[in-house]
């Protein structure tokens, strides 16, 4: 199972005239270079 492991960075998006925090994701049992972008509302569900 694969479950974020450690927020690596943070940014601010405009998607459709919205503002969107991001957070770069390190995925448990996963290397870093398949780190991910993911919208915060998306990891805080």
């Amino acid at each position: 199972m694969v479950q974020p492991e450690k927020i690596l960075n943070q940014r601010t998006i405009l998607r459709n005239d919205q503002h969107i925090s991001q957070v770069f994701i390190k995925w448990s049992n996963l290397p870093s270079v398949d780190s991910t972008w993911e919208d915060l509302t998306f990891i805080q569900a």
